[in-house]
């Protein structure tokens, strides 16, 4: 539910849908929103892909889905100067956390810890920010944004 607080809030949203139904359910929710792209993505290549194949930087990236770890990898490549990754259960997966913290140790990295609706549990999100940002890392990136 994410991507409609998003186009509400944002001047453009692409999103990464593995679940079919999913993609429909929020295919219709979306209908009246000119800035919300929606990506149907059936295999691991084409979810981890689709950054690429959105074009242009971001200015947040949330990664709050499959494959977190390839994702994590590449978030910065596609990030524009000043930019935000947040990945949110960076609990939940065996070695999330100390994978962001290597891949961003030269950036400022926070983590939230706390209760959410629908949880027995507290869930953890970290949010990484002051990223620094090579021209070289951008470079293959269409910046027709």
């Amino acid at each position: 539910m994410s991507t409609l607080w998003f186009a509400e809030q944002s001047k453009e949203v692409v999103s990464v849908e593995s679940n079919p139904e999913w993609y429909r359910t929020m295919s219709q929710k979306t209908e009246g929103f000119r800035n919300a792209r929606l990506v149907l993505a059936s295999s691991k290549e084409s979810y981890v892909g689709a950054i690429a194949e959105a074009g242009g930087l971001f200015d947040l990236i949330l990664i709050d889905g499959l494959h977190r770890d390839e994702c994590i990898d590449l978030a910065r490549t596609y990030l524009s100067s000043g930019g935000v990754v947040v990945v949110d259960n960076t609990d939940t997966i065996p070695g999330l956390a100390d994978q962001i913290k290597r891949l961003f140790c030269d950036s400022d990295v926070r983590t939230f810890r706390g209760w959410v609706p629908g949880n027995l549990h507290p869930n953890e999100t970290t949010i990484i920010e002051k990223i620094p940002i090579s021209q070289k890392e951008n470079t293959s990136v269409n910046l027709s944004r």
